[in-house]
């Protein structure tokens, strides 16, 4: 059986939380775990066998929201190659500077940390133009892993991509990794939403992708209040201390039925999470300004099918 309709990204821009709304839907077939990462893999490495096993029996629409797939060059072939063009591909956005700082903080929220690095030398935020910012980017994340600061051993099925998670500016270069995903399926094939949208009005944009998807109206007992995985970094506390074990929490993952896990994260954010520290003004402005070629492309895109505007 094909996937067919894919959250293919972008990391930090609420593809939890659609992936959320989308699973509570009675035609579709949501993938367990909701990011497999099948087609970001070193094609050497898949498993299509195990990639089956991620989807429960039964008709309905497959759903795959590996926000991997946007970013990792070779994904978006190896998607159009498996379901001959056949796909929709939802893509979640917010503002530029907003998701370079919530996966920066969240690739150090663990101990021992994935990233770290200082944000000055893990994002080259000074640069007039992208370009220049990339390449740096680039260069810096070489020597960071000459020196071990960051870890690759975590994302070793991604073969030659395994630092895709670090490249905060290449990552949030929304216009150019759409463009390419709508040159293989087609425009009609792609929709974007923001995560203001998705935030503010959740029922209208999940109408909206169902239409898109083919699926019938969701129904009323899709809870539209559900919120995953939202920016947070460990308190100090205790509790905050335990969870940020990276060891620990694999562990308790193992073990603990999904519904189960996902019940009790919930309940111990107020105790365990806190808000990270606002970024700085002088930092925000300058990522604006990087990205405002990326940001006018992007604008268009989206109005010819998309919810929102950045």
């Amino acid at each position: 059986m094909t996937t067919n309709l894919f959250i293919a990204g972008f990391q930090k821009c609420g593809t939890d939380t659609l992936y959320g709304l989308l699973a509570q839907h009675p035609e579709v077939i949501a993938s367990q775990p909701k990011e497999p990462h099948f087609f970001s893999q070193d094609p050497a490495q898949r498993d299509a066998t195990a990639y089956e096993t991620c989807f429960a029996a039964g008709a309905g629409v497959r759903l795959d929201a590996s926000a991997s797939y946007a970013v990792i060059e070779h994904a978006a072939g190896a998607i159009h190659d498996s379901t001959s063009g056949n796909a929709r591909i939802v893509f979640m956005v917010r503002p530029y500077a907003e998701r370079i700082w919530s996966a920066f903080q969240h690739m150090r929220k663990s101990e021992p940390r994935f990233d770290n690095r200082d944000f000055d030398e893990a994002v080259v935020w000074q640069p007039a133009d992208l370009s220049t910012a990339i390449s740096s980017e680039e260069a810096g994340l070489s020597l960071a892993c000459e020196r071990g600061t960051v870890a690759t051993e975590p994302f070793r099925e991604f073969g030659d991509e395994v630092l895709w998670n670090y490249r905060y500016l290449e990552n949030t270069r929304y216009a150019h990794h759409i463009d390419r995903f709508s040159a293989l399926f087609g425009p009609e094939a792609v929709m974007v939403v923001t995560l203001g949208e998705l935030a503010d009005h959740p029922g209208k944009v999940l109408e909206a992708v169902c239409r898109f998807a083919s699926l019938s109206p969701p129904p009323a007992t899709i809870d539209l209040g559900l919120r995953r995985n939202t920016t947070r970094v460990p308190s100090k506390n205790v509790i905050g201390r335990l969870l940020a074990n990276r060891g620990l929490r694999s562990a308790i993952r193992a073990i603990m039925p999904q519904d189960l896990h996902r019940k009790a994260k919930s309940a111990l954010e107020g105790v365990a999470l806190d808000h990270p520290d606002p970024m700085p003004d002088e930092i925000r402005c300058a990522l604006d300004a990087l990205f405002e070629a990326d940001r006018a492309s992007l604008n268009q895109c989206m109005q010819r099918g998309g919810i929102g505007s950045l």
